[in-house]
């Protein structure tokens, strides 16, 4: 095949694409709305999810009216399968259900940019793509929360769009918007290892060299001291050593590239992403002239993985043009323009060195003007080459012209830009979705599905900063989507603090209320709940909450998170024996020989409390005696016994009196005889002084 036919055939493939891109949508929208797709209405607030109540049926089918909580349910299992074409239809239904649901639109966006990971078709690649970017802006106009997992996956659907853009200029506005986008979501999280330096990398394709630069450095200093002890720091700092490789060739720096690439690869050899951290070692030996070294790197790569990169192909072809193998560099122009949409960049620049070389110079200066127009920054040294090819031919490069000329794919969304009320701390161990959740709301229904591997996290946000030395109470909901006999059977309830530690604690359905809750938090007053669910049926949630309760400077109390509890009854075992309304006490009772009683002290009507300050019993015997007694209190929060301290004759303290009271003011206390002969008392009573929203104290019971 001659040099023109591959030519036009180049620009018939490239042409083909391009209409199809167009047709999806092209132009300038406003945000929140995506080009070409239909637009969703804001509304004032969020609706939380509130899932009907299940009825019985005869029938094991989902019924057309089917409920929104079980919907999602199975779109989550799908989605983690992942099966995102069976999920996007689920997601569909739940929003027809409820269209004000943010985060349907934020897991429905999701499920877009899952179909993009294997999808043979441009035209369905980029309507993927823009569907997932019409998604994540209703979701973020609709969140009540500032959540930067919109803004993360904003920033993956933004960089797809831009590795189908064969147009540079247009390609870095994409980049430019994907950048912003990566940026919020790292100011407020979710943030990890990667995020930070997925920044640099996206620096270098926009030729901002310093920048990237000087965020490698910094992330190498802070990254070797803060996971010097951490196992996974080969995989860390790997990543940043990519970074710094992207900003030596970015900046002509060539041999530095190839040594940083060289000391990620040994750092984390089997985690690399092989072609390109191999293409950018070829790339750069191949900017040194050390071609034949060059060759072996990336042809040893082709070997390997012959069909995952057409780069690789184009690369080559360059390699072995310098080396005067022009047709072994034809066939893989060949081969490679059959493994992409479109080739451009090299494979237009290899072309233009063939047709000058055969005497062609139309030629020639077409497919130099084309290679000028597609190379990335990367390709620095080519780009000035062409530009260069092209000036000594009098011939101007396509790329200085308006770029709307070329807008092959849609102009992107323009990018919110909320302030973070709450940001990440730097060097946080999160995960990418982390679910941000506002506290005074719940997270609406939820299946925890089983896996070894997997874990839901929440981040349960104030409205402001809480000084966690001000908290005085932390408790944190669990309620069954169905009515249930027992405890949320397996699942595992951790709270991830800012100390990189990782609190597990025990739970049951209902309240449950923490012990020294300042060390649950984190230090911004955030709440980070995780939830694992690793046994090998389905959790069914219907909501998990979160209430706060910190002290302000005047002495009353801040309560954040919903009211009063939706109380799930906590008793022992077996009821108890008798139950007194306070502020009255037992009265005479009797204990036989190792015997008990298990007394409920009640509140004349429910109350709402802040904290709890002391719980303490008086028990009085029936003669002179002092009888051995030892009393233990059931903690409805953790659904077990707790002791006391005999702390003067008769008088009996709790040893941590906010496990004590439950969430309605109610106490419950077991007496016991641990004599071997009868013993008689003329009163058992109880004081508990709680802390009241004002700072005013309130004293439940009295002692005698």
């Amino acid at each position: 095949m001659s040099t023109r036919s591959v030519l036009r055939q180049g620009f018939s493939a490239l042409a083909i694409p391009v209409m199809l891109v167009v047709a999806v949508g092209c132009g300038r929208r406003v945000y929140p709305t995506a080009p070409t797709l239909a637009t969703v209405a804001p509304t004032a607030s969020a609706t939380a999810t509130a899932p009907a109540t299940p009825t019985a049926t005869l029938t094991p089918y989902v019924s057309p009216t089917s409920d929104p909580a079980l919907l999602e349910s199975t779109a989550r299992a799908l989605m983690a399968t992942p099966e995102f074409a069976r999920a996007i239809p689920l997601w569909d239904e739940i929003l027809q259900l409820q269209p004000t649901y943010g985060e349907g639109y934020f897991q429905r966006g999701r499920a877009y940019l899952g179909l993009l990971d294997g999808e043979t078709f441009l035209d369905a690649y980029v309507e993927y793509g823009l569907s997932s970017l019409a998604d994540l802006d209703r979701s973020i106009a609709l969140g009540p929360v500032v959540d930067g997992r919109n803004f993360y996956r904003r920033f993956q659907a933004l960089m797809s769009l831009a590795g189908v853009e064969p147009y540079r200029v247009n390609r870095e506005r994409l980049y430019r918007a994907a950048l912003e986008n990566l940026r919020v979501s790292n100011s407020i999280g979710p943030w990890n290892t990667s995020s930070e330096s997925e920044e640099g990398l996206v620096l270098v394709q926009l030729g901002e060299c310093a920048e990237a630069q000087a965020l490698g450095e910094r992330l190498l200093r802070e990254y070797t001291d803060y996971f010097r002890d951490d196992p996974d720091q080969g995989a860390v700092l790997a990543l940043v050593w990519r970074v710094l490789a992207g900003a030596a060739t970015c900046s002509g720096r060539p041999e530095d590239a190839v040594d940083f690439v060289a000391r990620a690869l040994e750092m984390d050899p089997p985690a690399s992403d092989h072609w390109t951290w191999i293409l950018e070692r070829a790339l750069n030996l191949y900017y040194l002239g050390r071609s034949e070294e060059a060759l072996s790197v990336i042809s040893e790569d082709i070997q390997a993985f012959p069909y995952y990169s057409a780069e690789r192909y184009f690369l080559r072809a360059l390699i072995l043009l310098d080396l005067g193998r022009e047709e072994e560099a034809r066939g893989d122009l060949d081969f490679g323009a059959t493994q992409t949409w479109f080739p451009v960049g090299q494979y237009y620049y290899a072309l233009g060195r063939i047709a000058l070389r055969e005497g062609d110079i139309d030629e020639g200066i077409q497919a130099l003007q084309m290679a000028e127009a597609t190379l990335g920054r990367e390709y620095g040294p080519l780009l000035e080459r062409a530009r260069q090819y092209l000036a000594d031919m009098g011939a101007e490069p396509l790329g200085g012209l308006d770029s709307a000329e070329f807008a092959a794919t849609a102009i992107p969304t323009l990018t919110p830009s909320p302030t973070p009320r709450i940001p990440i701390l730097p060097g946080t161990p999160a995960y990418y979705d982390a679910h941000v959740v506002d506290m005074s709301v719940g997270t609406g229904p939820l299946m925890i599905r089983p896996h070894q591997d997997f874990v839901y996290c929440f981040r349960f946000q104030a409205e402001v900063p809480v000084d966690p030395d001000s908290v005085v109470d932390l408790t944190f909901r669990l309620i069954p989507y169905l009515t249930v006999v027992g405890g949320p059977s397996g699942l595992e309830v951790q709270f991830l603090t800012s100390e990189r530690g990782i609190l597990s604690v025990s739970n049951r359905w209902g309240d449950n209320r923490v012990y020294e809750p300042s060390r649950h938090l984190r230090d911004d007053g955030e709440v980070m709940l995780i939830l694992d669910n690793p046994g090998e049926l389905p959790i069914y949630l219907q909501d998990v909450g979160m209430r706060l309760v910190s002290r302000r400077p005047d002495g009353s109390y801040l309560i954040l998170g919903p009211g009063s509890a939706p109380h799930l009854e906590s008793l022992p075992e077996g009821g108890v024996n008798r139950t007194v309304v306070m502020p009255g006490s037992t009265g005479p009772m009797s204990l036989g020989p190792n015997g008990s009683q298990i007394i409920h002290f009640t509140p004349p009507e429910p109350i709402d409390y802040a904290g709890v300050e002391s719980v303490r019993f008086r028990v009085v015997s029936a003669d002179s005696g002092e009888p051995s007694l030892l009393l233990m209190i059931w903690s409805p929060w953790s659904g077990g016994w707790g002791g006391t301290e005999e702390v003067d004759s008769g008088l009996f303290e709790a040893s941590t009196p906010a496990m004590a009271v439950d969430a309605d003011g109610d106490i419950v206390v077991e007496v016991h005889n641990l004599t071997n002969s009868s013993v008689d008392l003329a009163d058992v009573s109880v004081e508990a002084v709680l802390q009241t929203p004002d700072g005013n104290g309130l004293t439940l019971g009295g002692l005698e």
